[in-house]
């Protein structure tokens, strides 16, 4: 129900979407962006450990065996561990960057191209701390949102923890581990469960970004007296009277069309980019353009022409010529009278064979 106490039950107008796109109000589902985001994250760090899994075998050979032989470990645990460390944060570095434009991405993908500064204007009832708090902490959308979100995370958690457990060794095993088994172990126990947890959030996500669009279709509905007054601001809009008014002008085009190529003597053609119509009245004694058109207006007088068994003709020039400085609804100029002539006397000498 709106604020009037009239229901919303209008679907929102071209315009409306526009007001709330311009706002900033789309659909969107942060956990979609979450999920395309991890499951970009582990597919780099898969290849990166993977490509890094020589490296830190080797590293950890080094490692063992600097512990066997460093006696002043406490002291200096730099010098045990060095190689180690850049062995396992390099295939980490281009996870962040991947991570960053998986996350512009599927904000993209689900909203398009959007960039609105109102959600950023300052408004006088943000400052009102009593209902900041009442809007963030105590209204159902709240609450149910933090219920949905728990069930998520146990969701997911679920998911990340049988991942883990299925590839997982025991612990008394770490012990016994060859420096290159301990790398695969390192790359199961970290790319599997990411992998398992990414993709439940995409699922999870799609859901909710469908639930999301529902929601924002049903806020922006309409009533039936914002509808009409909505439509009566549009009736005054400029732009919308230009296309009403190309459209009427393209309706009047196809109906003379219809009407006036019918009944021409002949369609000169360039042959596909210009067709110009021609008929000859002998009480008026000269050929009029009755039709003339380019490109797909041409097509149409064509098509017209061969559904009416009207003649054409092939004359790229003439036809050129008469399209470029002649209207529709005048006679045709004294300098191309023989031209038409001709063509005239061939179509009439054609007809009655």
């Amino acid at each position: 129900m709106s604020e009037s106490g009239q229901e919303k039950t209008e679907q929102a107008t071209p315009q409306r979407k526009r007001q709330f796109r311009e706002r900033g109000e789309v659909a969107k589902s942060q956990e979609l962006a979450a999920g395309v985001m991890l499951v970009a994250s582990a597919a780099a760090l898969w290849v990166g450990s993977t490509l890094a899994s020589g490296p830190i075998s080797a590293a950890l050979s080094g490692v063992w065996a600097r512990l066997d032989e460093s006696e002043n470990f406490i002291s200096s645990p730099e010098v045990v561990f060095s190689g180690l460390v850049e062995a396992v944060v390099a295939p980490l570095v281009p996870v962040f960057g991947v991570m960053c434009v998986a996350a512009i991405a599927a904000h993209m993908m689900q909203t398009g191209p959007l960039l609105s500064g109102k959600p950023l204007e300052p408004k006088l009832e943000k400052l009102d701390p009593i209902k900041g708090f009442k809007k963030k902490f105590l209204s159902k959308d709240t609450v149910a949102q933090l219920i949905k979100t728990l069930a998520k995370v146990v969701v997911i958690g679920l998911v990340a923890a049988l991942a883990l457990t299925a590839f997982a060794p025991a612990p008394g095993q770490l012990l016994h581990m060859h420096p290159a088994e301990f790398a695969r172990y390192f790359e199961k126990i970290s790319v599997y469960p990411l992998f398992a947890a990414a993709l439940t959030m995409v699922l999870l996500g799609i859901a909710d970004f469908f639930w999301q669009r529902h929601q924002m279709n049903e806020k922006m509905k309409m009533t039936k007296q914002e509808a009409k007054q909505e439509h009566k601001q549009s009736e005054g809009d400029p732009l919308i009277k230009s296309r009403r008014r190309q459209q009427h002008r393209g309706l009047l085009d196809a109906n003379r069309l219809i009407e006036a190529v019918p009944e021409a003597d002949v369609i000169i053609n360039n042959p596909t980019h210009v067709s110009v119509a021609l008929r000859y009245d002998p009480d008026f004694g000269v050929p009029m353009v009755v039709a003339k058109g380019l490109d797909h207006k041409a097509l149409r007088i064509r098509e017209i022409a061969t559904e009416n068994d009207v003649p054409m003709v092939t004359q790229p020039p003439l036809a050129r010529t008469l399209h470029r400085h002649v209207e529709v609804g005048e006679p045709i100029p004294e300098n191309f009278y023989r031209a038409v002539a001709e063509v005239l006397a061939y179509v009439w000498k054609k007809k009655k064979r």
